[in-house]
């Protein structure tokens, strides 16, 4: 439900990022927390911040394909298709995927910001994978009449 809420709110365009801060007259520091370049708003921080762009990208090889919009991420959310596969468990990961990544990206920035910690892209993208697996894992347990085969299900390992 966190998750659904979240995207309800990067939907509308009223997450807290460093810009959206600004706009209320709060002076603070506005960098991206994730790699430090530029001023963090929603589009660099859930779309074209160098941090962010690994974890899309890694993903678009994995799946084989992307329907992420590099220049707006209400489009790339909007835009996302519910099926490429004919089989339920990949569709059903594949639809996931983008909420998945824009939740822990946000949640490695609050980290940072908070606690003061860092973790590598490569762990956000572990914990991505963890949590695909998990929900998969919920439609699995009524295995499709025509089951994938072990290299489409490698894809989700």
């Amino acid at each position: 439900m966190k998750i659904k809420l979240f995207m309800w709110l990067v939907h509308h365009r009223k997450i807290l990022t460093w810009g959206n801060i600004r706009k209320s007259g709060v002076l603070g520091p506005f960098k991206c927390h994730l790699y430090e370049a530029q001023e963090e708003s929603m589009e660099h921080l859930l779309n074209s911040c160098i941090f962010t762009s690994k974890l899309w990208d890694i993903f678009a090889t994995i799946f084989k394909q992307s329907d992420r919009d590099k220049e707006s991420i209400t489009n790339t959310l909007s835009s996302w298709r519910k099926f490429f596969s004919d089989y339920e468990v990949l569709n059903f990961a594949w639809v996931l995927l983008p909420s998945f990544i824009i939740w822990n990206v946000w949640k490695e920035r609050n980290i940072r910001i908070f606690k003061e910690e860092k973790n590598p892209s490569l762990r956000l993208l572990e914990q991505i994978l963890k949590q695909l697996m998990e929900m998969v894992g919920t439609i699995v347990r009524d295995l499709p009449k025509n089951p994938p085969s072990e290299a489409e299900i490698r894809i989700l390992r």
